[in-house]
Order: C-alpha cells, then sequence, then structure tokens
C-alpha cells in the first residue's frame, strides 16, 4: 500500500510542469506497490499471526503495529484517502484524482443514508439532510422537490436521495468527462457501470420505474450526456448492452456477488491505457487505480484472514491488477 505525503506543492495551474512534477512522484511510488501475486498468498495465509508475519516482511509500511491490522478497513480507507488528495493537490484542475475523490465520497455519503437511524427520518428530516449533504460535497446538486419529485419524496424520502446523490456523481463524471477529453473514457465508463447498478438495484428493490426518471435519469444528468435506457427494469444483459458495456459476464443470479469486481476489472482495464505513459494524466489514472485496486485486494484478503470467510471465495473476489 502506497502512502503519499502530505507535504504538498501546487504549481501554476495547466502548466507542463504540473504533470512532470506529479508524474515523478508517481514513478517514485509506484515502486512499492505489492505483486499481483502477494494478495492470494496473503489470503491463503492460515491464521492472523501468519498473515501478520507475511505483512511485516512484505509490506512493512501497509500497518505502524501488527495489531493495528485487527482496525485494517479504517486504516486502509484512510491511507487511500489522504494518498489521492495529495495526489490531488499536486495535479492540474480537473485532474484524475478528482475522480477517485468523488467516488471516495460517495461512498460516505452512502454510508450515511443506510445508517440505521436515517430509516427512521420523516421527509421533512430527509430535506435538512439532503441540504447538509449538497453543502458539505460541492458534487452534490441541491436536492429539486419541484413537481412530481415532492409526492414521490413523500413515500420514499431516503431512497430519492440515495437517487439523487446517486445521479449527481453521475452527472459530475460526464461533466469532468467533457472537460477532460483525455480521461473521458473513464469517467464514462464509470458513470454508466454506476446506472446499470442504481437501475438494477432499484427496479429489484420494487421501486418504480416513475422514481428513477424523476430523481435519478433527471434532465440535467441527460443533458451532461448519459443515456437513459429505453426500460430501466430491462433485464441485465440488456442494460449492460444499452450502456455498451462487453464482456462482464455477471447475471441477474450472482450480481450482488460478481458485479464489483467485474466492473473493477473493467475499469482497471481502461485505467491500463497509462501503463506505459512517461506523464501526464493517463499515467496518474493508471497510478490512482493500481492504489485503489491494492487497497481494495488488501481489505478482502485481511478480512479472510480476520473474520474468516471461506478463502476460495475471497480469492475469486480478488481483482486483476
Amino acid at each position: 500500500m502506497i502512502a503519499v505525503s502530505g507535504n504538498i506543492f501546487r504549481r501554476a495551474a495547466g502548466s507542463p510542469e504540473d504533470w512532470n512534477y506529479v508524474s515523478g512522484r508517481a514513478s517514485a511510488l509506484e515502486r512499492a506497490f505489492l505483486p499481483e501475486e502477494f494478495f492470494p498468498e496473503l489470503v491463503r495465509t492460515r491464521s492472523p499471526e501468519e498473515a501478520f508475519a507475511l505483512l511485516a516482511e512484505s509490506a512493512p509500511a501497509v500497518f505502524p503495529h501488527l495489531k493495528s491490522a485487527y482496525d485494517y478497513d479504517r486504516i486502509l480507507r484512510r491511507r487511500l484517502e489522504d494518498s489521492v488528495r495529495s495526489v490531488a493537490a499536486d495535479c492540474p484542475p480537473d485532474g484524475p484524482a478528482v475522480i477517485f475523490l468523488t467516488e471516495i465520497e460517495l461512498g460516505e455519503v452512502h454510508e450515511y443514508l443506510t445508517g440505521k437511524e436515517v430509516p427512521r427520518k420523516t421527509s421533512e428530516e430527509m430535506t435538512r439532510a439532503a441540504r447538509r449533504l449538497a453543502g458539505a460535497y460541492p458534487w452534490i446538486d441541491p436536492l429539486d422537490l419541484s413537481g412530481e419529485r415532492a409526492e414521490i419524496f413523500g413515500s420514499h424520502p431516503v431512497r430519492a436521495v440515495s437517487l439523487w446523490v446517486d445521479s449527481s456523481f453521475v452527472r459530475s463524471l460526464l461533466r469532468l468527462a467533457a472537460r477532460r477529453a483525455e480521461l473521458g473514457p473513464y469517467p464514462r465508463a464509470l458513470a454508466a457501470l454506476q446506472a446499470v447498478k442504481t437501475c438494477f438495484r432499484a427496479v429489484r428493490s420494487s421501486l418504480a420505474a416513475s422514481t428513477l426518471t424523476a430523481f435519478f435519469f433527471r434532465p440535467e444528468v441527460l443533458r451532461a450526456g448519459l443515456r437513459a435506457p429505453a426500460d430501466p427494469a430491462a433485464p441485465l444483459s440488456l442494460l449492460l448492452r444499452e450502456y455498451e458495456i462487453e464482456g462482464l459476464g455477471v447475471t441477474e443470479e450472482n450480481f450482488s456477488e460478481s458485479y464489483a469486481r467485474a466492473a473493477d476489472d473493467y475499469l482497471t482495464a481502461l485505467a491500463a491505457r497509462g501503463r506505459f505513459e512517461a506523464f501526464g494524466p493517463l499515467k496518474i489514472l493508471y497510478f490512482l487505480r493500481r492504489l485503489w485496486v491494492e487497497t481494495i485486494d488488501l481489505r478482502i484478503a485481511l478480512s479472510a484472514v480476520l473474520a474468516p470467510i471461506d478463502r476460495e471465495v475471497a480469492g475469486s473476489r480478488l481483482r486483476r491488477l
């Protein structure tokens, strides 16, 4: 796991030196990435003690003290966020780190929305919560309850806010793709993958297509470039085809288990365009993608060791690098 120093230097926005400097940092830091074969080896360890010994030997910078590995989720999350923020500070505006920071923040918002207290909130309380979220995260659009949205929100306030947040996330990605053509395929693919996931989960939980249309496929998002599927309740294979996402190899029966891994592998393959770039936004995109995947794989491996869960299942969930 890479830990990026918080000693940040800002350079003149848009100058070639911006990319030269941050690309040089990435080249130095990527030498510390763990090899792909490390993660299956970590999954196969027979006890926490054996896993910690392997970490101490191969990745001593991941956890300052071996007992802290029991708190792996918090530590890995904090390291990832600190690292991405540090890289973001050295990138020109609208650099690839913005994508990863927004995705981190999307996870934070959904953690809040799925918390124990939130489902009991009234529509008035959720309106106030939505305003606070929009103030805390600049990519979240202020909640608009005009027209039919007001009635839908009254009966499904938490789901409506969740859809609104997903929609804002997609819109922010598409707007970034329009501003940064060289990065475009990656944020557009991430937006499409999010749209498929949102449709599939919403419809499978008996949410009406009209709710999706009102809170997710809203006009601002469609104008930004999101294609609305002919039928949000269509079979998964059709949704993937309409969003031009091929080869994921997931089905409706195993969606929850396999979609996240397949989507991650799909995005990693896209980011790999920057694998051999010497400098520039594509190099940084690939560096951050590897950082992201390494964090996921460490989390999966450690959960298998400490939970424990079936090692074969955990091994099948590891992402490709």
